[in-house]
């Protein structure tokens, strides 16, 4: 069990976002892709292939 030093040790969101905001924010893939079927997101150093298949589904890669 953790005691109250414990927890309040844990890091905590910046109090100016809030979890909903990023939620909302919707984008369209054809707008993120610029009439391409694959983009390349950069995420903590990483590179990742978000792809639209044939059948028209979404698939990410590392």
């Amino acid at each position: 069990m953790m005691s109250l030093e414990q927890k309040s040790e844990q890091p905590r969101p910046p109090s100016n976002t809030s979890p909903k905001v990023q939620a909302d924010l919707r984008i369209q893939f054809s707008e993120l892709a610029a009439g391409r079927n694959e983009v390349q997101i950069e995420y903590r150093g990483q590179v990742y292939r978000l792809r639209v298949t044939r059948n028209g589904k979404l698939i990410l890669n590392k």
